[in-house]
C-alpha cells in the first residue's frame, strides 16, 4: 500500500467545505487524506425511547462522498475518519454498539481525561489517540500507557493547526508532544496531521516538516509521521475492520526450473533436453 504525504485529518464545517478542502490538499501536495466526523461525548447522554441510552445511533453515517471520490480519483485518495470523544470506560463501551462504527476507515478517540486516556490506550480497539488542544489541559502520560499503546499499534496525533491558530493552543500541542516523548523515550508512535477546518489552514508538507520542529520532530522524522506512520495507520484500521484472515500462496512456476536457471541454463532448454532424452528411451524400448 503506497499512501504518500497524507493528511488524516481535515475538519470541514459541514459537507458543502469537504470539496474545497480536498483540492487544497490536493494542491498543497498530499495524495491521501481523512475526512474527519467528530462525535462530542455529550451524545452518550442522549435517551432512547424506553429511557435509556441508546448505543446503537449514537454515530452517524459517513458522508456520501461517492462523486467526489470518483472526481479525484488517481490523483487523491479520500478516506472517511471517525473521531468521538470519551470521558470513560462506559462511554467507550457504547461507541463500539454503534454498527456504523465500522463504516468508518479510520477509528480516533478523543480522551477528556487521564482515566479515558489510559484506557483508550490499554484497551480500546482504535487506531489514533487525539487530543483537543483548544479546551482541554494537557493528558499526563505514564510511560506504562505509552508503552501499552505502542505494543498494540496505537498512534498518537500530532495537529500542527493548533500551533499557528492561537498561543493557548500552540502551548497545550506542544506541551502534550514533549511530555509523550519524555515518556516514551522517543519511541511513542506519532501520525502528524493539520486538523485543518479551511483551505487556507493546510501547508505543504515540506512546510509541516518544518513547523514540526515545534513538536519535537526532526524533519525526516516529521516526513515519516506524514507517510510512513499515515501508511501503518491504514493498514491498522484495515485489518481492525476485516478481522483475522488467512493468505494462500502458490508456486506460479516450478521450484527446479529456478534451479536450473541459477546454474546458467535456461529452463526451457533444459525441458527440451529432458523431452528428447525421453524419447530416445522409448525409441530404444
Amino acid at each position: 500500500m503506497s499512501v504518500g504525504f497524507s493528511d488524516l485529518n481535515l475538519r470541514p464545517a459541514n459537507k458543502a467545505d469537504v470539496r474545497s478542502l480536498c483540492l487544497a490538499a490536493l494542491e498543497a501536495g498530499f495524495k491521501t487524506v481523512a475526512v474527519n466526523t467528530e462525535v462530542d461525548a455529550n451524545v452518550f447522554a442522549k435517551k432512547g425511547k424506553k429511557g435509556e441510552t441508546d448505543g446503537s445511533k449514537i454515530i452517524p453515517e459517513p458522508l456520501d462522498l461517492d462523486i467526489l471520490k470518483k472526481e479525484l480519483d488517481g490523483r487523491l485518495q479520500i478516506l472517511q475518519r471517525l473521531t468521538v470523544q470519551i470521558a470513560d470506560s462506559l462511554q467507550a463501551h457504547k461507541l463500539f454498539q454503534s454498527n456504523a462504527v465500522m463504516k468508518y476507515d479510520i477509528l480516533a478517540v478523543q480522551p477528556l481525561n487521564p482515566q479515558a486516556f489510559q484506557h483508550a490506550c490499554a484497551s480500546m480497539d482504535v487506531d489514533i489517540v487525539s487530543f483537543d488542544a483548544t479546551d482541554c489541559a494537557p493528558l499526563k502520560a505514564a510511560r506504562k500507557v505509552v508503552r501499552q499503546a505502542r505494543e498494540r499499534g496505537v498512534y498518537f496525533e500530532a495537529q500542527y493547526w493548533p500551533l499557528v491558530s492561537s498561543s493557548a493552543t500552540r502551548r497545550n500541542t506542544i506541551a502534550i508532544m514533549h511530555s509523550l516523548h519524555a515518556v516514551g523515550r522517543g519511541r511513542a508512535l506519532v501520525v502528524l496531521t493539520s486538523g485543518a477546518a479551511a483551505p487556507n489552514h493546510l501547508r505543504s508538507p515540506y512546510d509541516v516538516a518544518n513547523l514540526a520542529l515545534l513538536l519535537g520532530l526532526s524533519e525526516e522524522s516529521a516526513k515519516n509521521c506524514m507517510r510512513h506512520a499515515t501508511r501503518n495507520v491504514l493498514l491498522n484500521a484495515q485489518a481492525r475492520r476485516m478481522g483475522k484472515g488467512m493468505v494462500f500462496g502458490q508456486v506460479t512456476r516450478p521450484v527446479n526450473d529456478k534451479i536450473v536457471e541459477e546454474n546458467g541454463i535456461p529452463p526451457t532448454k533444459r525441458r527440451k533436453k529432458d523431452s528428447s532424452a525421453s524419447q530416445q528411451v522409448s525409441a530404444a524400448g
